[in-house]
C-alpha cells in the first residue's frame, strides 16, 4: 500500500512539474549552450574595419538584425552606414562577421558605427546572442560616428627604474619580446598580438632572472609592458 502511495505521489508530482511538489514554482533552467554567443571584437588597423568573433556560425546567412546600444542599426550599407557580412563563404565556414562597407570590404572611416558600446544580434532560427560590450578606441578604432568613447587609462610609471626596456617584436611569430631592468636582460615571452596586430594585454607575469632576481611583470592596456614590481 505503502509503494503504491509513493508511485501516485511521484505522478503527481510529474504531472504538476509547473507548480512542484513543495509548493513553490519551478523555473526550468535557460539553457544558453545551444545559442551563438559574440565572443569578441577586433579592430583592424591595416583595412580599418571591425571583425567580430563567434563561437559557432548557423549554416545559412540572411535576414539578422543588428542592435546597437538596444537600437536596432542596419547591416546593409548605403550612404555613410555599415555593411555586415561574414567572415568567409559558408562552405569554410566563417568564424564571424566583418563590419566595413562599400564597395565590400571598404573602411569604416566614413561611416556612422560607433568604436564602443554594445552589440548584439537577432538569428533567425537562432535566437537572440548576448549583448556584447566592447571598446576599440585604444586599439586605433576610427569612424564617422559622434559616439565619444574614452581610452582606457595607462599606468602611472612607479619610477624610471622601474620601466622595462623593449628590445625588439617579432612580427612574424607575433610575438612580443622585452628586456627587464637593465638594457639587454632578455626576457621570456611577455604577450602576443591577435591576428590584426593588437597586443594581447597579459599581467601578472612571473621572471626570475639567471641570477635568481624574480620580478612581477605588469603591462598597460595597449598590452605593452611598463614598470617591474619588486
Amino acid at each position: 500500500m505503502l509503494k503504491k502511495a509513493m508511485l501516485l505521489f511521484l505522478i503527481l508530482c510529474m504531472l504538476m512539474n509547473m507548480v512542484g511538489c513543495g509548493g513553490n514554482p519551478i523555473i526550468p533552467p535557460v539553457d544558453e549552450e545551444g545559442n551563438i554567443q559574440i565572443t569578441d571584437m577586433f579592430w583592424d588597423p591595416d583595412d580599418k574595419v571591425i571583425e567580430i568573433t563567434l563561437n559557432q556560425f548557423p549554416s545559412t546567412w540572411g535576414d539578422w538584425t543588428m542592435y546597437i546600444d538596444g537600437e536596432k542599426l542596419s547591416m546593409e550599407g548605403g550612404t555613410g552606414n555599415p555593411v555586415v557580412a561574414p567572415n568567409a563563404d559558408l562552405d569554410e565556414p566563417p568564424t564571424g562577421l566583418y563590419v566595413g562597407t562599400l564597395p565590400w570590404l571598404s573602411p569604416l572611416t566614413e561611416v556612422d558605427f560607433p568604436c564602443c558600446g554594445t552589440i548584439q544580434f537577432d538569428i533567425p532560427g537562432e535566437g537572440l546572442t548576448n549583448e556584447y560590450e566592447f571598446n576599440l578606441i585604444n586599439f586605433g578604432c576610427e569612424t564617422a560616428s559622434e559616439e565619444e568613447c574614452s581610452q582606457t587609462p595607462i599606468p602611472e610609471q612607479e619610477s624610471s627604474e622601474n620601466i622595462i626596456y623593449i628590445q625588439n617584436t617579432n612580427p612574424e611569430d607575433n610575438v612580443l619580446v622585452v628586456a627587464g631592468k637593465d638594457e639587454g636582460e632578455a626576457l621570456a615571452v611577455l604577450g602576443k598580438k591577435d591576428a590584426f596586430g593588437n597586443p594581447i594585454k597579459i599581467t601578472g607575469a612571473v621572471y626570475t632572472s639567471e641570477q635568481g632576481d624574480a620580478f612581477i611583470i605588469d603591462a598597460g592596456d595597449d598590452g605593452l609592458p611598463t614598470y617591474i614590481i619588486d
